[in-house]
């Protein structure tokens, strides 16, 4: 086993010391994850040629690892998920879906109504009558 991942494990009881304190939170498990992640960084960071112990500086970094996971989570608390169900079976995703599709069709339209205007003003009178009558049965059809 490496030496890192022998102080680690050696240490990893640090790591829930310093959660045994953060129990009124619901995302424990989150927690916990960040308490290894900062137990972790401890280990990769620390500097043996200060005059520190590695308990007290790990301690420090997993609390402050915690702490910034949850300025983050507060910061973000508000935010909802598009997958958040409106009614029955329809979520805020499936809406904006549609309105992403409505809005390419009218691009296509509005595309559509302009290649039909410019190819129209270079025709003669006789073919424009022809267009417009195969329009005319294309939609009563």
């Amino acid at each position: 086993m490496d030496t890192n991942e022998k102080i680690f494990y050696d240490n990893i009881k640090i790591a829930y010391k310093v959660l045994s304190s953060y129990k009124m939170y619901e995302c424990l498990e989150d927690l916990k994850q960040e308490a290894l992640l900062g137990l972790w960084k401890a280990v990769n960071n620390f500097d043996k040629t200060k005059n520190l112990r590695f308990s007290t500086f790990a301690y420090r970094v997993i609390q402050n690892e915690i702490n910034y996971y949850l300025r983050k989570a507060k910061k973000h608390k508000n935010n909802i998920s598009l997958a958040t169900p409106i009614c029955d079976d329809l979520s805020i995703e499936d809406t904006l879906e549609d309105e992403k599709n409505r809005i390419e069709n009218l691009i296509e339209s509005i595309a559509y109504k302009d290649k039909y205007s410019k190819l129209m003003r270079h025709l003669k009178e006789e073919d424009k009558k022809i267009i417009r009558l195969s329009a005319i049965r294309k939609n009563t059809n």
